[in-house]
């Protein structure tokens, strides 16, 4: 298998980045494979998904000295101003001001914190409070993925989006984040409720994983 390298250690995306691409004969190395002393850190200050993509590939192929993935999704929410975006991974800790820096039209929210509480749980908990009493709840799922060669050049930038609206409460056990919510347009099914193959079919990560399958056939058949 061709390998590749993927800036990431949520083992939940790799799950998935490793459906796609395996399907395609790719086998996507991790940081959790590659790093295991957990040295390499990623400073994450883009101001949107393409900018991370790119910066997460290119710390990864300038440390190893291989073309590198990045990879950066999330959820925007049209109530919540295009919240949480770019922080939907730790979208519970942070406070209004935060959130507010990078989307302006945020109403506000306070913080969640609680012990041995997974964080997409919390993440969640937050979502359906600050939606609550709200007629307006569509929303996005958004994946950028970038490939970058060891001499920082961009070869690909690709984003894959899917439109969809919020659920009143969670549904479904599978997929991961904010899954057990995310109701796809067209569907009445959360993705949580989805098998894997008909998450991929349409998903934000699917659609942008495809564009970097095309690329790679087309530059390296």
């Amino acid at each position: 298998m061709n390998r590749i390298l993927v800036a990431s250690r949520n083992p939940d995306k790799l799950r998935e980045l490793r459906d796609i691409l395996g399907a395609e004969g790719y086998e996507p190395v991790s940081l959790l494979e590659l790093d295991l002393a957990g040295t390499l850190e990623i400073a994450e200050t883009g101001l949107s998904f393409s900018e991370n993509a790119v910066l997460k590939a290119t710390a990864i192929a300038q440390k190893f000295g291989e073309l590198g993935l990045g990879e950066d999704s999330g959820l925007s929410v049209d109530a919540l101003g295009g919240a949480p975006g770019i922080f939907s991974a730790r979208y519970h800790a942070l406070d209004a001001v935060t959130l507010r820096g990078v989307y302006p039209g945020y109403p506000g929210g306070r913080p969640l914190a609680a012990a041995d509480v997974p964080a997409d749980s919390l993440n969640n908990v937050r979502l359906l409070a600050e939606l609550e009493g709200l007629s307006d709840r569509t929303a996005r799922y958004t994946c950028a993925v970038a490939l970058v060669t060891p001499t920082a050049e961009v070869l690909l930038a690709a984003v894959g989006k899917i439109e969809g609206r919020i659920g009143d409460r969670p549904v479904g056990d599978g997929g991961f984040g904010y899954d057990p919510l995310f109701i796809p347009e067209g569907s009445e099914l959360t993705f949580a409720q989805h098998a894997p193959e008909a998450k991929h079919a349409v998903s934000h990560r699917g659609r942008a994983l495809k564009r970097l399958l095309d690329f790679l056939k087309e530059e390296r058949p």
